[in-house]
């Protein structure tokens, strides 16, 4: 067997499941409500996981870099603000 990672991917969808996926469907979801909600647009439920991957390729192709763990993060200090 070689020594190779599994594939994160079928047929170049990525595999759901992590924090990060998790994270980018609940996003998908409030954009969801937020198009509802003005009238704009009814997303089904089961159209969440299309705008989920939605999201996700925009994400990748205008390369915007994302914070996987979804845990928002201050700048380090420098002592002086104390």
């Amino acid at each position: 067997m070689p020594d190779v990672a599994p594939d994160a991917s079928v047929k170049g969808k990525p595999l759901m499941g992590t924090a990060s996926d998790d994270l980018l469907r609940e996003v998908a979801e409030q954009v969801a409500d937020g198009l509802s909600q003005r009238g704009y647009a009814f997303v089904e439920d089961d159209k969440i996981e299309a705008l989920t991957a939605t999201l996700q390729a925009f994400l990748q192709a205008a390369g915007i870099p994302v914070n996987p763990s979804g845990r928002a993060s201050s700048p380090p200090t420098d002592g002086a603000d104390l």
